[in-house]
């Protein structure tokens, strides 16, 4: 039987906090501000739709999917290390703390209680 130390479990929480920042928080600086990756793809999005000319916006468009598989690389990467910590608490017996990352941008005061992955596949499903 493998003994969990503390510094091991506060690792993996720290793991597990960082992973859902970086996929979910609000980390990314824009000329418009500070968003999440929903919030960036997003404002993306709604330039790609402005540009006038099919070359630029087939640009824009190129670089929102390239935002798309950049934010789920990193919401595969959050999910992985919260699961990895809930595991680890569970197998402990001990309840896992909540990890809630509080983006507060445009993008996320809009749709307060709906989760980014959940977003970025109806997202998809709709292209």
């Amino acid at each position: 039987m493998n003994t969990v130390t503390k510094p091991q479990l506060d690792q993996a929480l720290r793991r597990a906090q960082e992973g859902y920042m970086k996929a979910y928080g609000q980390a990314h600086e824009t000329p418009a501000g500070k968003f999440c990756w929903m919030g960036r793809i997003e404002r993306a999005t709604a330039l790609a739709a402005q540009q006038t000319d099919e070359v630029s916006r087939k640009r824009m468009q190129n670089a929102v999917a390239k935002l798309i598989g950049l934010a789920e690389a990193d919401f595969v990467e959050g999910e992985r290390a919260h699961a990895d910590y809930v595991d680890l608490c569970n197998g402990l017996g001990i309840t896992p703390q909540p990890i809630e990352p509080d983006c507060q941008c445009e993008h996320c005061r809009r749709f307060p209680n709906i989760h980014a992955a959940e977003q970025l596949f109806a997202l998809e499903a709709a292209a």
